[in-house]
Parts: C-alpha cells; sequence; structure tokens
C-alpha cells in the first residue's frame, strides 16, 4: 500500500492526462484523495470502471472531444 500512497503524493491537484493517452485503465486513480480537477484529452477514448472511483475530492472534470 505504501506504493500507492507515494504514487497518489505526486500527483497534481489539477491532474492533466497527456494527449498520447489513450485510455485511463480501471482504477487507474481509485482512492486518490489529492485530485481536485481531471482534463481528458480527446485522444483518450476509454476510461475504465472505477478510474476515479474513490477521488472524495474530485470536483471538476473536463472532457475534450
Amino acid at each position: 500500500m505504501k506504493l500507492f500512497n507515494r504514487f497518489f503524493s505526486r500527483l497534481p491537484e489539477n491532474l492533466i492526462i497527456s494527449n498520447r493517452v489513450k485510455e485511463i485503465h480501471s482504477g487507474k486513480y481509485n482512492g486518490n484523495e489529492h485530485i481536485i480537477s481531471v482534463t481528458v484529452p480527446g485522444t483518450v477514448k476509454r476510461i475504465g470502471s472505477h478510474a476515479f472511483a474513490g477521488c472524495k475530492n474530485l470536483e471538476t472534470v473536463i472532457l475534450h472531444e
């Protein structure tokens, strides 16, 4: 579990997904309490189930076409 905590603590509060990303895998950010907003580029064609589940501070999701 420590590995995930260190990973999450390095993520910005305002997460901007790279335009090189095609898919956000299931559970990728599950339980991350640091994320407040997420910007997803149009290159992302699939967001897996529970990708952002448990992100209790997530307020804004911006989806670009």
